[in-house]
């Protein structure tokens, strides 16, 4: 390609994506430039798309011709010996034939930047890698790779309003279909697809209205602030489409946020309440129980998902020990038809149901899912903590963990609770004391 050539080309280029590229400029100064991404293609990308053109397949099939753009004469007997065969921008006889082909340019443009062919059309793609969106009673929700998807014009104009999807999610969020506050839940057959957000009645909408009329880089940069605080936020006054105090709930996830202390072992139509007392005096005795001492009170000293596991491991290990020994019949099966024993999923340090495995495992199918690209590498579905197929496990009802640690802080509470320890009598054990 001739140097003048490229000059001219790279002007017409330039005129056609004048207006979009300062408008990603904005996003820039707001975002940052490695958070900021549009489809527009480069200008040697623009230039390389030609590569398999002539004259005649780009439109110019007469030896001169004009439009509103430009004008160009071809001298046949030139063509012929110099032009016939070649590549697009290998034989430009008249300049003005560049000028001439404006609207091919800029239809080539279009069709490298967004995936309708004949629209004018670019894509401005904002990474919001951590949010945290709050509403007004101080709640929030932490989440990750928010991708923002803004459609505009070459004129620099607003096309419908903007879009958002997400890369990443916690295990929790998926199953709960949380994307966003704003947005109607997952679109789980295709979560690569970026969808309009609910903006309510918010200043932002404003701010929208304007730009889908007049190109106002001032205006654009309102836009980039109201973005920014828009992603932070859940209005409650302004109905959510998923409130994030709801993310967790009616997932068939297990409420271990409180502990419930009880003198009394939870009944079983397997194991008598003496034989899991025999039990909790052997666990008692075998396992080191953590326990911290807060406001006054002792209390357990770890989770209790870690705790309920503990105690769930040892007691599956004390009831083979009790079949081995012939003192058992009970299967596992029968153990969870009486309730004692349950089959869970854990993730995140969170309990599952059982029946959430279908969907716990769709999780895993979905890892690595290819999404779209951003900065020219490809954008992957991942999930925080992701769930393997083979995480389910078997825990003993809850009420026998909190039976133990109720037993537990009875024989702390008698060795190192009494008011008075120099008058007490360490002959006689406190009436508090716990006595398998």
């Amino acid at each position: 390609m001739r140097e003048e050539v490229r000059e001219k080309l790279l002007g017409i280029y330039d005129s056609i994506t004048e207006k979009a590229r300062a408008v990603e400029q904005v996003f820039i100064d707001q975002f940052g430039e490695e958070y900021v991404d549009s489809s527009l293609p480069t200008f040697d990308e623009f230039v390389a798309s030609f590569d398999n053109d002539t004259l005649g397949s780009v439109g110019i099939n007469a030896w001169r011709g004009s439009n509103e753009h430009g004008s160009y004469t071809i001298i046949s007997e030139d063509y012929e010996q110099n032009g016939r065969g070649k590549k697009l921008f290998e034989y430009i006889p008249d300049l003005g034939i560049l000028d001439y082909l404006t609207d091919i340019f800029k239809l080539r443009i279009s069709q490298l930047s967004c995936d309708d062919p004949i629209a004018d059309r670019v894509y401005i793609i904002i990474r919001f890698p951590k949010v945290k969106v709050t509403n007004e009673y101080d709640k929030s929700i932490d989440i990750s790779e928010l991708y923002v998807r803004v459609t505009i014009t070459f004129y620099g104009r607003m096309v419908c309003r903007f879009e958002m999807t997400r890369a990443e999610y916690t295990v929790i969020q998926w199953i709960s279909d949380y994307a966003h506050s704003h947005l109607p839940g997952i679109e789980r057959n295709n979560p690569e697809r970026f969808r309009p957000p609910c903006t309510g009645s918010g200043p932002i909408n404003r701010t929208i209205g304007t730009l889908q009329t007049i190109y106002d880089l001032n205006i654009w940069g309102l836009f980039t602030f109201e973005l920014s605080k828009f992603v932070t936020v859940e209005s409650i006054s302004g109905v959510p489409h998923r409130r994030l105090e709801n993310v967790g709930k009616n997932n068939n996830i297990e409420n271990t946020a409180s502990i419930q202390y009880t003198d009394k072992i939870p009944y079983s139509a397997t194991y008598t309440t003496k034989q899991l007392a025999n039990f909790v005096k052997d666990f008692l005795s075998n396992e080191v129980l953590k326990i911290s001492f807060k406001n006054g009170n002792y209390t357990l000293g770890e989770s209790f998902n870690d705790f309920w596991l503990r105690v769930s491991n040892a007691f599956i290990r004390w009831h083979n020990d009790n079949v081995k020994r012939g003192e058992s019949r009970f299967t596992i099966s029968s153990l969870m038809a009486s309730g004692l024993l349950n089959k869970y999923l854990m993730a995140e340090g969170v309990v599952y149901a059982a029946n959430q495995y279908q969907r716990m495992n769709q999780v895993a199918q979905y890892e690595g899912r290819e999404l779209f690209k951003f900065k020219g590498q490809m954008v992957r579905l991942h999930f925080i903590g992701g769930v393997q197929n083979n995480n389910t496990t078997y825990l003993v009802k809850k009420e026998l963990c909190f039976y133990i640690l109720t037993k537990a802080i009875e024989i702390i509470s008698c060795n190192y609770g009494r008011e008075n320890t120099e008058e007490a009598d360490e002959s006689k054990p406190h009436p508090r004391c716990f006595h398998a």
